[in-house]
């Protein structure tokens, strides 16, 4: 199961990845889902989110800085991801979340 994401520049001669961790939990129930790349003033972010493997409804996301190849900072949502989404300009995520078994929610974050 993938707790990390791996990128490779293609056009560099020698190819080596930068690797992003999603989290370090080994036995978490936790796999990288959805990835969303940023756009203009964002372009350069990687944006990450966990889903679970399993019945649960928790979830680590994260927004990943290509430049710097660190973790630019990790959002306080909770909830197991399902989808991300970057607008045109950049400025605002749209994240589909879980809650529960039955329950789906819409934030749109700034």
């Amino acid at each position: 199961m993938c707790r990390a994401v791996h990128i490779y520049n293609l056009h560099e001669e020698y190819v080596a990845a930068t690797t992003f961790v999603l989290h370090n939990l080994k036995r978490s129930p936790l796999v990288v889902g959805s990835m969303a790349w940023g756009s203009e003033s964002t372009a350069d972010h990687l944006f990450v989110s966990s889903e679970p493997r399993e019945r649960t409804f928790t979830g680590v996301h994260k927004v990943f800085d290509l430049n710097t190849k660190k973790e630019a900072y990790q959002l306080d949502a909770q909830e197991a991801g399902d989808v991300l989404a970057v607008d045109s300009e950049g400025r605002l995520l749209d994240m589909v979340a879980v809650c529960s078994q039955r329950i789906f929610f819409f934030q749109v974050l700034n």
